[in-house]
């Protein structure tokens, strides 16, 4: 019951409810240390034409595949979630500055770069990806979540399919 309440049960990654706890004893941890914690935030680009082509089985088969790529480019102190649908966060504890993200946002474009291939068909997935840091972009859990999910919308809307670190709208 534990492992159910704390896992994602398709890709066994952390789920949400584990993310978020984690999240809130990262910080807590940064709160007395004086260090940061990186959220990245990443949508998987490409992934409804999956379900709508090849149906639900082989989207599954895909978030499983995307979740393995995602744990073999984590380290220790990093911990890969998927938060629900095709979304998927890392936290990245204990880091010094943005290229300490940025690294680990390298190894998954670098293993992006390889297609996925299901029932015989090849298919390019990307990431739009945005990260928040405490303190710079929130103090809390939630708010340092919903400032990376923000960042990956903006990277999104850039259409470069690429990266953005979370900044305030202007004006």
């Amino acid at each position: 019951l534990e492992r159910m309440a704390r896992f994602d049960h398709l890709t066994g990654l952390a789920n949400r409810t584990m993310f978020m706890e984690v999240l809130k004893d990262a910080i807590s941890r940064a709160k007395t240390t004086g260090g940061k914690v990186g959220v990245v935030y990443l949508d998987l680009n490409g992934f409804k034409n999956v379900n709508d082509t090849l149906g639900h089985a082989a989207g599954d088969r895909l978030l499983k595949e995307f979740a393995d790529r995602l744990k073999s480019v984590t380290r220790e102190g990093h911990l890969p979630a998927r938060m629900g649908g095709d979304e998927f966060t890392i936290l990245v504890d204990n880091v010094s500055d943005a290229d300490g993200c940025v690294a680990v946002i390298d190894r998954l474009k670098a293993v992006l770069n390889n297609p996925i291939e299901l029932d015989g068909r090849r298919f390019e997935i990307g990431a739009s990806i945005g990260i928040a840091f405490y303190p710079d972009h929130g103090t809390d859990n939630e708010g340092l979540v919903s400032r990376a999910d923000a960042a990956m919308y903006q990277a999104k809307m850039n259409k470069t399919g690429s990266c953005a670190v979370f900044s305030k709208p202007k004006g």
